[in-house]
């Protein structure tokens, strides 16, 4: 304010305008004001600063100039500041640091930042600040309001799990500060939110079940509105509030997943040591992609890389064992908790690696004037292996 800004008026009501009455300003604000002593007008003398000073309380008098005596007791008042938008924004604690890893998905959590503005946040748009990068784009964005909520969940958190609560405020009392919450923006349909009717908080819950590998953050917009509104301030009444709600899905430790839900192999029998048998592949789901680790059980006959290719340790043979039933795990190298196993099913294929045998010894004889054609004994040939394999 500049010198002599005119401030109000005050006037006794046995002041009948006869110049016969005295104003006198005291107290501890009088030094800022100044009063007309026949008027009653009241002066600011001095610049106020609402940031400095936003109240003034002050006490006057008013005399009868002939008796020098009070015409009545001494009243107060106060004196308000009014706020002007004169001072910007200004951070609470920069300069700031962060530190992020590589490799961070889209949308994760930086820092917070945080800026006051001195003005009175009772009029008006005094105080709304708005954010924006003047560098960084497109690696980093930043929201342009502080009016959002921001949650976390895991990606296994059953429907109905409790996000969190979001909470409005209403100076009403009674059922006329009663509200009702409600998802106003959800694309993904994922998430609900319900109303507490003790607290009037809202509380969101999940809907259905998450995937951070399908989608780790959402954004949705909530809005909450007052229950009860009369009729006779429907017309001037703010229907509704909202707010922004940004959750991030946490990337939960999930175990190795097998490319295929079994595998079918076949080698031919007597291949030497360390023939290739065949390859299995698992893969880790989860964002770090951890190292994956193999090993093999249901029989001694065979081992398997790193890489998860299956070679033979020993000979094999069909007329031993025609089939090997075996089980390959995959085991996280970070966490051998997370496991997961897979069938292999190896064939012995069949080689003609056998002569033909005699099923026993044979004797017979014929006589010496026997003819051409005539029967005697017959001999049956019996093979060492199946009938198949006969060349």
């Amino acid at each position: 304010m500049t010198t002599r800004q005119h401030v109000g008026q005050l006037r006794s009501d046995l002041d009948n305008g006869n110049n016969s009455f005295q104003y006198k300003l005291l107290g501890t604000g009088a030094g800022s004001f100044s009063i007309d002593e026949r008027t009653g007008d009241i002066f600011a003398i001095k610049k106020l600063d609402r940031e400095e000073k936003s109240l003034y309380f002050l006490r006057a008098q008013v005399i009868d100039v002939t008796t020098g005596k009070a015409v009545e007791p001494e009243s107060e008042f106060v004196i308000r500041v009014l706020d002007i938008n004169d001072n910007e924004p200004k951070f609470l604690d920069e300069p700031y640091e962060a530190t992020i890893p590589e490799m961070s998905p889209e949308g994760t959590f930086v820092i917070k930042v945080t800026a006051n503005d001195a003005d009175d946040p009772a009029t008006g748009y005094h105080t709304r600040i708005l954010y924006n990068l003047e560098q960084g784009q497109p690696y980093f964005s930043v929201e342009p309001t502080t009016g959002f909520y921001r949650f976390t969940v895991s990606e296994f958190a059953p429907s109905g799990t409790t996000i969190g609560k979001i909470m409005a405020y209403d100076d009403d009392i009674g059922e006329n500060a009663e509200m009702d919450y409600s998802i106003e923006e959800d694309d993904s349909q994922t998430f609900d939110i319900i109303t507490d009717n003790e607290t009037q908080e809202g509380i969101v819950i999940l809907k259905k079940k998450l995937d951070f590998e399908h989608q780790n953050h959402y954004g949705i917009r909530a809005k909450v509105k007052n229950r009860h509104v009369a009729e006779e301030l429907a017309t001037a009444h703010v229907n509704a509030s909202s707010t922004y709600i940004k959750v991030q899905v946490e990337d939960e430790d999930e175990p190795p997943v097998f490319l295929l839900p079994y595998y079918i192999f076949g080698i031919p029998e007597e291949m030497p040591r360390g023939s290739i048998v065949g390859t299995v592949s698992a893969i880790d789901t989860d964002r770090r992609q951890c190292p994956i680790r193999y090993s093999i059980t249901g029989s001694k006959m065979f081992h398997i890389h790193d890489n998860g290719t299956i070679i033979t340790t020993n000979l094999l043979d069909r007329e031993v064992s025609a089939w090997y039933n075996l089980s390959v795990t995959a085991t996280e190298a970070y966490n051998l908790q997370q496991i997961s196993s897979v069938p292999v099913y190896v064939q012995v294929i069949n080689i003609n690696d056998h002569a033909p045998e005699f099923s026993e010894y044979y004797e017979t004889y014929v006589c010496e004037n026997a003819k051409y054609g005539e029967w005697h004994n017959v001999i049956h040939l019996q093979g060492g292996m199946p009938v198949e394999g006969v060349r």
